[in-house]
């Protein structure tokens, strides 16, 4: 994939917006990038500590989710998939002990579903999801 650098690659006005074949200079991409695997090491790596799921599980699954993420959308939208700190209270409240079974059917089926959410958005579009939520949920809906 061939990038091209976003304006003069070290400062974004406050309107604009970077694109996905766009990047900062360097210095900016690797401090964005440090930034985002402190964010989402929190979620990967706390959330199985938390709710007892071994944290080496979460991290394979969370590559392997990615490295298909990247390959199904032809890499056209940088993504991490990884845990969420939204599945610590269903874990806790379906586990029974030392027996997840219960929890790992719920984030499977979560993630189906998810999957089933994706093919109706890239088959019918948006516009669907902002006539359920409002904006403070969505954000403001830019005209086309």
């Amino acid at each position: 994939m061939s990038w091209t650098l976003h304006g003069d690659g070290k400062s974004v006005a406050p309107d604009a917006i970077v694109k996905p074949g766009e990047r900062l200079g360097w210095l900016q991409t690797i401090g964005f990038g440090a930034q985002h695997v402190i964010a989402m090491f929190g979620a990967t790596f706390l959330v199985p500590l938390i709710t007892g799921f071994p944290p080496s599980t979460t991290l394979l699954f969370s590559g392997i989710g990615t490295i298909l993420f990247l390959l199904i959308t032809r890499n056209r939208v940088p993504s991490y998939l990884g845990s969420s700190f939204a599945f610590i209270a269903p874990v806790m409240a379906s586990k029974n002990g030392d027996d997840f079974s219960a929890a790992l059917f719920g984030i499977v089926v979560t993630g189906a579903l998810l999957a089933l959410v994706g093919l109706l958005v890239n088959q019918v579009g948006t516009g669907w999801i902002h006539s359920l939520m409002p904006p403070v949920v969505m954000g403001v809906r830019s005209s086309p």
